[in-house]
């Protein structure tokens, strides 16, 4: 940070990490990129973490973009199919709720080559 960079990249900057020390770094994380009006590129699988931090969001499958924009539009109301199976997976602290949600992908769609109907919202 000394030669302050207008844009850091994180890659999976919390993996491995238990919960107090990922509570920090995201914190750290939101504060520079805030305080010193930093780009932060975060690439992640924790769609908890992206949704806290991220301003836009780019949901890849297979190596190509399939959906991409604000983070509240693609989260709250996912155009592909990819991302719906994505938020179905994501992590509930709720036992409860966890216990009532269905599968997150069948193996149909995980095996599933790219369509151009699941691309729909993605960039061109």
């Amino acid at each position: 940070m000394a030669v302050r960079p207008r844009l850091i990249i994180a890659d999976e900057p919390l993996s491995s990490l238990d919960m107090s020390v990922q509570a920090q770094i995201l914190d750290l994380l939101v504060s520079l990129k805030a305080g010193r009006n930093l780009g932060l590129v975060l690439i992640s699988h924790d769609l908890n973490v992206v949704d806290a931090i991220s301003d836009r969001v780019m949901v890849m499958y297979r190596g190509q973009i399939v959906e991409a924009g604000p983070t509240r539009q693609v989260l709250g109301n996912p155009a592909s199919d990819y991302t719906r199976s994505l938020l179905a997976a994501k992590l509930v602290a709720d036992p409860h709720i966890a216990r009532t949600r269905r599968q997150p992908m069948d193996a149909a769609l995980a095996a599933a080559p790219i369509s151009p109907s699941s691309l729909q919202g993605a960039p061109q």
